[in-house]
């Protein structure tokens, strides 16, 4: 068995948003990345289908946290746990609408869609 030790959550480029990478290619694990991500209250984090490819399937797992998906201009509504799938060539963003932290393990495939 292989242990990863991880680094406390760190600022990133987007306000209100803490990362850790908890596995990918850099880490030994090609098939997909996975990053844990702690979105602030009322923060917001988003994707753009260019900035990763349009063969990329991601998936969001809510691991704590209640908020809402803007999927393609409609809002929905969600709180942990749950999973949130979003397709290839989709931009979204995803907004913490609650009072705590939301905490989120991202997911992406390199692997493509099937549906």
């Amino acid at each position: 068995m292989h242990i990863i030790q991880h680094d406390l959550p760190q600022p990133s480029d987007e306000p209100d948003v803490q990362r850790v990478h908890v596995a990918g290619p850099s880490l030994g694990v090609q098939a997909f990345d996975c990053w844990l991500l702690i979105l602030a209250p009322q923060g917001s984090s988003e994707g753009r289908a260019d900035d990763l490819g349009c063969q990329d399937l991601q998936v969001l797992v809510v691991l704590a946290g209640r908020g809402k998906l803007l999927l393609a201009g409609a809002p929905q509504r969600f709180a942990a746990p749950c999973t949130l799938l979003l397709p290839p060539q989709t931009d979204y963003r995803v907004v913490n609408q609650g009072v705590e932290p939301m905490q989120l393990l991202w997911i992406r495939t390199t692997r493509g869609w099937a549906s």
